[in-house]
């Protein structure tokens, strides 16, 4: 279709300017280009549209009559360009997004930011869940797409790696830990713990990384257990504990006292997931919205420098 328009152009713009060099120009073709293009369209009609000598360029009479149709057929193809971006800007719809706390803080807001540049009237809902209850939402439908760890093998459900999200030690300014040069796990599970609560990805990595030095959770001074990781962060902010948390979770201005840690020892990070359902409908709403998703981490990477 585009070859075809480009010479309508070129016939259309020498038409009116009984020039082919002028029309060239126009054009921001080369001559030789807009003769070919001429030619083509010529054969594609099966009519001679121009006249040709060294001198001057003439437009035949069978050419003449086809300036009206060919100009309503480039009109008509101009106007459809202008309805698709109108019909861009006014798709309706709602995507609804199930999200672990920390990436709905850290990775989440680009993304949205993105997809509605491109779809401004959709309706976005987001969930703040933890790894198990994302899993269940998606089988229950109750969501179309999430973001969060695998918690579970799940064959209705496919899971495309998005991002690695490493555990650190968070940890207030003041506290003894906050001096030591080189961390270990072993450093670290000495002080009181503010963990999350069971069901988390989070919490499940810590008992991975307790295993392997076989302790177990009930070893720990748990000084609190929660459910969100803010709450963790202002815990420990007052030096209730100490926390082992993902890099991604994010500060805010008023955690002056927290500095953020990696272990020597603690090679344990989680995989995040792009999560939906394998049986869902292909949906244009959904892939521009994994998309946006997409181009936010490649714009801003989650990980930075670990001490701050």
């Amino acid at each position: 279709m585009k070859q075809g328009l480009r010479h309508i152009r070129a016939f259309l713009a020498v038409a009116e300017l009984n020039s082919f060099s002028r029309a060239a120009q126009l054009l921001h073709v080369s001559a030789s280009t807009l003769t070919v293009h001429i030619q083509q369209l010529e054969n594609e009609l099966a009519v001679q549209l121009f006249r040709r000598n060294k001198r001057e360029v003439q437009i035949t009479e069978q050419g003449q009559q086809m300036i009206a149709p060919l100009r309503a057929v480039l009109n008509s193809y101009e106007n459809a360009l202008v309805v698709g971006k109108n019909l861009a800007t006014e798709v309706f719809g709602e995507v609804r997004i199930a999200t672990l706390p920390s990436m709905a803080s850290r990775v989440l807001p680009e993304a949205i930011k993105l997809f509605k540049r491109d779809y401004p009237r959709v309706k976005l809902t987001v969930l703040d869940l933890n790894a198990d209850e994302i899993q269940q939402a998606l089988r229950n439908g109750l969501v179309d797409v999430a973001i969060s760890t695998q918690q579970a093998e799940d064959e209705a459900l496919l899971f495309e790696p998005l991002l690695t999200d490493r555990l650190c030690l968070f940890v207030n300014k003041q506290h003894q830990l906050a001096q030591v040069p080189a961390l270990s796990l072993l450093d670290v599970i000495a002080h009181p713990q503010i963990v999350t609560l069971p069901g988390s990805s989070v919490q499940s990595l810590l008992i991975a990384a307790l295993q392997r030095l076989s302790v177990p959770l009930e070893q720990l001074d748990i000084a609190c257990e929660v459910r969100y990781l803010s709450t963790a962060l202002a815990l420990v902010e007052a030096d209730v504990g100490v926390a082992l948390l993902p890099e991604s979770t994010p500060f805010t201005a008023n955690l002056s006292q927290v500095l953020r840690r990696t272990l020597e020892d603690f090679p344990i990070s989680r995989a995040i997931h792009i999560i939906q359902r394998r049986d869902a409908a292909a949906s244009v709403l959904l892939a521009g919205f994994v998309a946006a998703l997409k181009r936010s981490l490649a714009a801003a990477p989650l990980h930075q420098d670990a001490e701050l």
